[in-house]
């Protein structure tokens, strides 16, 4: 199945746990506020390759063991199951260049079974235990994936558009502010989202949004000159963010215009998956959880439209069964 990463994968090929790490890829990315990693005003951040061990992911009982005898569990304390996460981490880039190639370990174990009202992404996919890309600000002295600071798990190859985008915001501290930018600010952001760096484009059509200066057709545009994992985060927010007053009606349907315009089965999956990241991950939106319910709507449509290559494309199909959609 062609996954919407790019290589190396996760570790595991399984075809569930490939569409679990794009969609917390699309979620982590998309949420990213580069201010999280700034310390008194400098950066401090690490893009690390995180490569879990043997181990991680698989269960255990403290204090627990096997009865020679008879071959049974002994479990004296009635300890609670837990769940091993532990390897490496390998810098791949970082706001420090003696922690370029800065590498370590981690290992920890956490409960099994807790119940949330609202699931973690890392309850969803972990890349402590499948691996993965991530954005982070490790810190001494926390136990646990608190070690790590704020975690986000990035597009897999995006570790190398950080550098820059942190450059970007030392170079133009005001322009990714909180609240409505300034006219000119406006312009300079139309820039950044039309520029090569994905990773900001995406920050910069994310606060022209939240702003409400965003264009219909600055997103029609976006959308149709965007690669895959991009494209995938525009959708995302798009959903996650709309305006559904009258005046702002035309941008929310950017995306289904996107949709009914498509002629390639390649532009139509990372709509899906942003809409399966919608509903795995902000459960707690009914708004984006009804837009997605729209978008996943005119999707099944346009495969359909578009022929049997498309209503059978494996990518498109595991996203479309686990969001119960009837085919």
């Amino acid at each position: 199945m062609p996954a919407m990463s790019a290589t190396p994968p996760p570790r595991s090929q399984d075809a569930t746990i490939l569409l679990l790490h794009d969609a917390r890829a699309v979620h982590d990315t998309a949420s990213i506020r580069l201010r999280d990693y700034m310390l008194q005003g400098t950066p401090g951040w690490i893009a690390a390759n995180i490569l879990p061990g043997a181990r991680s992911g698989s269960g255990t009982i403290p204090g627990a063991s096997i009865d020679a005898n008879t071959g049974k569990l002994r479990n004296p304390n009635n300890a609670a199951p837990e769940l091993l996460k532990e390897g490496r981490w390998k810098a791949v880039a970082s706001s420090s260049p003696a922690q370029e190639t800065a590498s370590g370990e981690y290992a920890w174990s956490e409960p099994v079974g807790q119940v949330k009202r609202i699931p973690d992404p890392e309850d969803y996919y972990s890349p402590f235990v499948e691996g993965g890309e991530i954005l982070c600000q490790p810190v001494k002295g926390p136990q646990g994936i608190e070690q790590f600071g704020p975690v986000r798990l990035l597009f897999t190859g995006w570790g190398e558009f950080v550098g820059p985008a942190f450059g970007f915001l030392q170079s133009h501290p005001s322009l990714l502010s909180p609240g409505v930018p300034a006219p000119s600010e406006v312009s300079q952001l139309a820039e950044v989202l039309s520029g090569k760096n994905p990773l900001l484009a995406l920050l910069a059509f994310r606060h022209l949004l939240t702003a409400h200066q965003l264009t219909t057709r600055q997103a029609q545009d976006r959308l149709n000159s965007s690669g895959a994992n991009l494209t995938a985060g525009l959708v995302y927010l798009l959903i996650t963010n709309p305006s559904l007053d009258d005046q702002k009606r035309p941008l929310v349907e950017a995306v289904p215009a996107f949709v009914k315009d498509a002629s390639k089965i390649t532009q139509l999956r990372p709509v899906g998956l942003a809409a399966y990241a919608v509903g795995l991950l902000d459960i707690a939106n009914p708004a984006a959880l009804a837009e997605t319910k729209r978008v996943v709507a005119a999707l099944s449509d346009r495969t359909k439209a578009l022929g049997p290559d498309a209503e059978t494309d494996p990518y498109l199909h595991l996203i479309f069964e686990k969001m119960g959609v009837a085919r």
